[in-house]
Parts: C-alpha cells; sequence; structure tokens
C-alpha cells in the first residue's frame, strides 16, 4: 500500500482542508478551492457557486469535483467527504435561516 493510505484506512473521515472562495458579487457566482492540509498530491478538489432566484426563493447551487488519488480506498474517501460537504451545506442554509428568522 502507499504510505498514505495508512492514513486514509485508519479514518476516511478524518480528511482536512482548507476552503478558498472568491466571488463575484457582480454575477452572483463564486470560485471554490480546497487546499488539503493533509496529503496535498493525492487530493484534487474544486467547485463553483451559483446564486439565483426561484420566486420568492433563493437558491444557491454548488457544483464541482473531489478526488482522491488512491488506489482502492479513494472512492471511499470521495463519498465520505462528498456526503459531510451535503451535510454542511444543509446545516449552513438552516443557521442563515434561523439568523435571518425564517426558520
Amino acid at each position: 500500500l502507499f504510505p498514505y493510505t495508512t492514513l486514509f484506512r485508519s479514518d476516511p473521515n478524518n480528511v482536512a482542508w482548507v476552503q478558498e472562495t472568491t466571488w463575484d458579487l457582480d454575477a452572483l457566482t463564486a470560485t471554490v478551492r480546497f487546499l488539503p492540509v493533509q496529503a496535498a498530491g493525492l487530493i484534487h478538489a474544486e467547485a463553483t457557486i451559483d446564486v439565483t432566484t426561484d420566486g420568492d426563493y433563493t437558491v444557491r447551487e454548488l457544483r464541482g469535483e473531489f478526488r482522491v488519488k488512491i488506489p482502492l480506498v479513494g472512492t471511499k474517501v470521495e463519498k465520505s467527504v462528498v456526503g459531510d460537504i451535503g451535510t454542511n451545506l444543509e446545516e449552513e442554509a438552516d443557521l442563515v435561516a434561523k439568523a435571518l428568522g425564517i426558520d
């Protein structure tokens, strides 16, 4: 096994990164780079965010790619991290709604 596989095999949920988001407020879009804290050469992640309106609602759409370049365990780590991102976005949306008094 590659040296880094032990890192992910021990706990695939223990993956950390710094998120760098650059907003274009006129276009209501953003580009997102994820800078891995560990195993930087093995992880690639990037995304875009589009903010649109749908009637009385605001919609934030996140599209991107997250890849872990480790044979056998990379897919497991990818699924775990992507699932966590979805959960985090839902929690963030709930907190924003609560702060705005629209929960």
